[in-house]
């Protein structure tokens, strides 16, 4: 029965109802498991497959594209320069809107990875501190009277809820870290890629010279 309801992940109302409060919290935490297991199965898929895709793009014979270069009225090739036609922004904010993009969504691809591995840490860390209040609140219930029974109850979830409360506290903390992260990360592959134009330039410049 359980391995049904964890393939269909879906449970009858009436089947519900008759299970008592520990076996509902147990039945839930099953299901939560298979969905961890099922989403990291689609990860992995989606890996496998984007790198079976880069693998046959790489196979492919290197005559399978052509390039024809656009003419003028004159019959010669047709160049436009960036930056000096009509309407066009000064090459260097061009340039400048590039490298601060790039920087931009490298960051941001970085800081994506991050905050991944921050939530499985968060999540792996309270659902084993959920996981270990139960066992000793199940084993306490063991130990008291029928009439305190429920007073353990609000208990249980008094410390649950605190727990929620602090899972939320502490994923806002890791949000805010990733974040800030992200934009010294941003900040820092700005001026590496802005030197590594400027480095680029003066090497331009210099063989210019030693041709003239």
């Amino acid at each position: 029965m359980l391995q049904q309801i964890l393939r269909d992940m879906y449970i009858d109302p009436e089947l519900l109802a008759e299970l008592n409060e520990e076996q509902k919290q147990i039945l839930f935490y099953k299901m939560r498991e298979e969905q961890l297991r099922r989403w990291r199965e689609r990860e992995e898929k989606a890996r496998m497959e984007e790198a079976m895709l880069r693998k046959t793009a790489r196979r492919k014979p290197s005559n399978s594209k052509h390039v024809q270069w656009l003419r003028g009225k004159d019959g010669e090739v047709w160049v436009w320069v960036m930056g000096e036609a009509p309407g066009d922004k000064p090459y260097e904010q061009i340039s400048e809107e590039l490298i601060a993009e790039r920087a931009r969504q490298q960051a941001q691809k970085e800081a994506e990875e991050l905050w991944r591995q921050k939530e499985a840490e968060i999540t792996k860390k309270f659902r084993d501190a959920m996981a270990q209040e139960k066992a000793r609140i199940v084993a306490e219930k063991w130990k008291i009277e029928i009439e305190d029974r429920k007073a353990a109850k609000l208990e249980e979830e008094k410390i649950q809820e605190e727990l929620k409360k602090r899972e939320e506290e502490e994923r806002q903390k890791g949000e805010e870290q990733i974040r800030q992260q992200e934009e010294i990360r941003a900040k820092e592959l700005y001026l590496s890629l802005k030197q590594a134009q400027q480095h680029s330039q003066h090497s331009d410049d210099d063989q210019e010279w030693e041709e003239q």
